[in-house]
């Protein structure tokens, strides 16, 4: 994924259990996860998008979740676990951001595709009646 405000790439390097940070020009800035069982690590880091903010959201496959990090790679949020629910998965494979912010997860193994929005400060400033921050959530598919 690129990243439309400063052209960063984001590649997932899931071997490694990491995502990889490159400039426009290819020169390595960072990592973002690691090897590790613990919220910001990852064990099958698949699927990235990066919202209009420079939040990069990961699917991972084997732990079932969405992890979200700042664009300095800081953890702030993570959801998701393994389930047949909505808000859960089995396997997600794929993820994309649309330019509303919308994050859609490809939930592979219950063959749907789940679609979240998170809430943010920018979102807070332009509804401040109706700010709530989390995530709102909705399944296509079975």
């Amino acid at each position: 994924a690129i990243d439309k405000r400063n052209g960063k790439v984001y590649v997932t390097d899931t071997s490694n259990f990491r995502v990889q940070v490159f400039d426009q020009d290819g020169k390595f800035l960072m990592k973002v996860g690691g090897v590790g069982d613990t919220p910001g690590a990852f064990t099958r880091p698949k699927g990235l998008g990066i919202d209009s903010e420079g939040n990069v959201y990961v699917a991972d496959a084997a732990f079932n979740n969405v992890q979200m990090f700042d664009e300095n790679g800081r953890l702030l949020l993570y959801f998701g676990g393994i389930g047949k629910s909505p808000g859960f998965f089995l396997m997600p494979a794929g993820l994309s951001v649309d330019e509303k912010d919308r994050v859609y997860v490809a939930d592979s193994l219950n063959g749907r595709v789940q679609v979240f929005q998170y809430f943010s400060e920018k979102w807070k400033k332009e509804n401040p009646e109706e700010y709530k921050k989390y995530f709102l959530g909705d399944t296509f598919g079975k």
